[in-house]
């Protein structure tokens, strides 16, 4: 992965599901690495994952909508 924070590794795995707000996706790759190496974030939900769960962005208020 490429960023403002320079280059770091990440390893794709297809996992069996996963489940975000009660909603489920099934056999979905997901990239793990060290995101923060301080540890203040957890992980990153990207694009494709919201696309599928059909969540709008509210980004006035900083919100997640399904």
């Amino acid at each position: 992965m490429y960023g403002i924070g320079g280059e770091h590794y990440a390893y794709r795995k297809k996992i069996d599901s996963i489940s975000i707000c009660g909603m489920d996706l099934k056999d979905i790759e997901i990239d793990f690495g060290v995101i923060d190496e301080n540890g203040n974030i957890n992980g990153l939900i990207g694009l494709d994952v919201l696309l599928e769960l059909g969540v709008s962005i509210d980004l006035k208020n900083l919100k997640l909508k399904l």
